[in-house]
């Protein structure tokens, strides 16, 4: 199971069921997303859970993705490469190197080099769909 932020991957998530899901102690809802069909369980307000075949498969939600600006929130990565992922700093979008994928982030220049910034360490700050 993979808990991503409700605010990050580029997900339009709306709730799906009218009514709120109680099984034993634990409530949740069953989220989904408008543009790609993905669907999870939302437990807490700020998370969503998703399965990790279905992480993989909506990775990228293909309605959102043309953005060109993230704002980091928190980057866990260090080094001389990610000084300035500081959070609240504003980063634009790059396409990946040679052998890179998006499937679990987008791309910025990092110092000297692309670095990758994980879904649940950013949010976009343009929200245009295509």
């Amino acid at each position: 199971m993979v808990e991503v932020d409700i605010q990050t991957g580029g997900h339009k998530w709306v709730k799906q069921n009218t009514v709120t899901i109680i099984k034993g102690k634990k409530s949740y809802d069953l989220p989904k997303c408008e543009v790609c069909g993905a669907v999870g369980k939302r437990i807490r307000l700020d998370t969503v859970t998703l399965t990790e075949k279905e992480f993989e498969r909506h990775a990228i939600c293909k309605g959102f993705v043309a953005r060109k600006k993230m704002a980091i929130t928190l980057c866990h990565a260090q080094g001389e490469e990610f000084e300035s992922m500081t959070p609240g700093s504003e980063h634009n979008i790059i396409d990946p190197p040679q052998g890179g994928t998006r499937v679990r982030g987008e791309w910025t220049m990092g110092k000297t080099e692309p670095v990758l910034i994980l879904f649940d360490e950013f949010r976009y700050t343009d929200e245009k769909p295509l």
